[in-house]
């Protein structure tokens, strides 16, 4: 191949992870349909446009331990977080209360950053949420940093994510939602 199309190649690589695609996880590593999928590296983030109701970027963290995916809404002009697919023992796994909804305090670290934040546990979804998450702190480490951790209140490594794409990745989710 003639040097002159490598960074054509390149580039059209990085817009690819960018773009809105029709395209979502159906497995762990695994990103497409059950028809047709790629393998995804953990620390990958990838892009997926929802319609009308959003759009949102997720990755998996490294060794696939859990799935971070932060999503937005136009009309929103904001967003929130998800963490799902962990089944590490570093979050509470169920509610003391099933009644109640409980928060557990959390630390990301985004780079150099550190962002506290409270995680509500759906526990018949095995699913941490939080609403009203997405600054423009918190957005523009996300943009540069190389690397994020998610830590409990007792500072212990819940899991993290390796940033690969991730700018990409925000810009078009910057692009749709407007934030």
């Amino acid at each position: 191949m003639p040097r002159m199309f490598a960074p054509i190649l390149a580039m059209l690589a990085v817009w690819g992870n960018a773009l809105p695609v029709s395209a979502q996880w159906v497995a762990v590593g695994r990103w497409g349909s059950e028809s047709s999928f790629r393998f995804v590296a953990p620390g990958t983030w990838m892009a997926l446009d929802t319609g009308p109701s959003g759009f949102e970027i997720s990755a998996e963290g490294d060794n696939h331990v859990g799935r971070l995916t932060f999503w937005c809404r136009p009309d929103m002009q904001g967003g929130g977080l998800l963490l799902t697919q962990y089944l590490g023992p570093n979050l509470r796994q169920t509610l003391r209360d099933p009644g109640l909804v409980e928060s557990e305090t959390v630390t990301f670290i985004v780079g150099e950053r550190r962002f506290d934040f409270a995680l509500d546990l759906i526990e018949w979804e095995r699913t941490w949420s939080a609403q009203d998450v997405l600054t423009r702190k918190v957005l523009d480490a996300f943009a540069r940093a190389n690397r994020l951790e998610l830590r409990n209140a007792g500072e212990d490594i819940v899991t993290s994510f390796r940033m690969n794409g991730s700018s990409a990745a925000l810009s078009a989710m910057r692009r749709r939602c407007g934030i």
